[in-house]
């Protein structure tokens, strides 16, 4: 077991002192172990004595000497540097993503006031916050930093790293030596502490392995800072969400919604049914497709009452993210087709011929997203009719002469993908961040009766 003093201790004002269990940076480029009495931090220039570190003021760089007397720059490290610099298992969402991540969340909490505020207990937070794919835990650390102010100061208790346990499912505390001012039963203050928590982040992690390591680097950020503000959680996503709607008697309770998984249409679906109406839910995937399969999804599937804000670009030399309209469409040819046969199957019957052909023209529109020099997806050679458009302008986008009879058997008009980037040059690297909020049954009612009044791009206010 590894001690790690209160995080209780990071709300004082004597935060501006190095204590023991505070990790330093030195000379900018190494990030040294937990600080501990008589201990020791290798550099070129010999050994920086631990007992050299400890006590000093932290608000500001200073300078120690090694056992070779060479001076060497001592600082804290700030989320950015700790996150790329901290021992990993897997790739971190660097602080850059992270934070743009945080505010497409647009996360708002009420402040924690009072001592009398601390007397009202919750069975559940109001606020919650799902961040599914802990990964290397830098979004959970972001996430709580955002939401510290709602909850009362943490507990003046020392943090104890848990021992390791394959049933584990969230933060466990013990203690290894005895405190006068610790209580008897520290797991127990903690749970009620907890109770008074109004907003909380639920960091779930289906590897076990990864799990605990996320909630060692939060644990070592400023002393465990932001740890109690969060409850890892290592388990699959279905099975946590299932545990935690019948626990609610299947009432939603997300208010927040972070995916960084692979088979994200299938976890936003499974999500869905836990989410508040206007509660906002984040996927971070790699490739431009998969935001597209999902705005597919929800266009097929008009449960899924989702909403796509915003879909960003994120990646070196971006800023703040390059925006991307991600938005579905039917193909031209499909939807001219489908119409005439809808006037002319009880008129007369098919040629086979035509049948084969036509189906073979709508195997073509397979979705194809590759922006060109002007930034714009195509699919195929296929018209489309862009669903923001008003049909005396979406009426002059082919000049494809109108193709033979259409069969009383032809599917239904299929969806395609318009996928732009609105500004900026290609690049490598980063990912894609989609935004989607949830509402109800009556506001997608409202909207889609709205929108039939609106023209031009005022369509695009909904792009599923």
């Amino acid at each position: 077991m590894t001690l790690v003093s209160s995080p209780a201790d990071c709300s004082r004002p004597k935060i501006s002192v190095v204590f023991k269990g505070d990790r330093v940076i030195v000379d900018g480029t190494k990030l040294s172990k937990p600080l501990i009495k008589n201990g020791k931090t290798p550099v070129r220039g010999g050994d920086i004595p631990h007992n050299d570190i400890i006590g000093r003021e932290a608000s500001k760089p200073f300078f120690a000497s090694s056992s070779k007397d060479k001076l060497f720059r001592i600082s804290r490290p700030t989320i950015t540097q700790y996150i790329s610099q901290t021992p990993r298992l897997v790739t971190p969402i660097y602080s850059e993503y992270a934070e743009t991540i945080v505010s497409l969340l647009d996360i708002h909490t009420t402040p924690f006031r009072s001592e009398d505020d601390a007397n009202e207990t919750f069975t559940t937070p109001p606020l919650e916050i799902l961040d599914s794919g802990t990964g290397h835990g830098s979004l959970s650390l972001h996430l709580a930093r955002a939401i510290t102010t709602a909850n009362p100061p943490p507990l003046d208790l020392p943090v104890i790293k848990p021992a390791p346990s394959k049933h584990r499912t969230q933060s466990t505390l013990e203690t290894t030596e005895p405190n006068p001012e610790t209580p008897d039963d520290p797991n127990r203050a903690w749970t009620e502490w907890k109770r008074t928590r109004r907003a909380v982040i639920h960091s779930v992690e289906a590897i076990r392995k990864t799990s605990r390591h996320a909630e060692t680097v939060v644990r070592g950020y400023r002393q465990g800072q932001y740890w109690p503000h969060i409850d890892f959680h290592q388990s699959d996503l279905s099975a946590w969400l299932s545990t935690q709607t019948a626990q609610r008697d299947h009432a939603p309770f997300l208010s927040y919604v972070f995916l960084d998984l692979p088979d994200v249409q299938e976890r936003l679906k499974e999500c869905f049914p836990a989410m508040h109406d206007g509660a906002k839910v984040v996927i971070f995937v790699p490739s431009i497709t998969q935001v597209s399969e999902c705005v597919k999804m929800i266009k097929k599937d008009r449960d899924l009452r989702l909403n796509v804000d915003t879909v960003v670009e994120l990646g070196e030399g971006i800023s703040n993210g390059r925006i991307w309209t991600v938005r579905a469409v039917t193909p031209r040819t499909i939807a001219r087709d489908a119409a005439a046969a809808a006037s002319l199957a009880t008129t007369e019957q098919p040629d086979p011929t035509e049948m084969s052909e036509a189906s073979a023209e709508q195997e073509q529109t397979d979705i194809e997203i590759m922006p060109d020099e002007e930034g714009i997806t195509t699919t195929n050679t296929t018209d489309v009719i862009d669903d923001t458009l008003d049909p005396e302008s979406s009426s002059s986008l082919s000049d494809s002469p109108t193709p033979s009879t259409p069969s009383q058997h032809r599917a239904p008009p299929e969806t395609v993908m318009i996928c732009r980037p609105q500004i900026g040059e290609k690049i490598v690297g980063g990912g894609f961040v989609a935004v989607f909020s949830k509402m109800s049954p009556e506001q997608w009612e409202l909207q889609y009766r709205w929108r039939a009044t609106r023209t031009g791009v005022q369509k695009k206010m909904l792009r599923a």
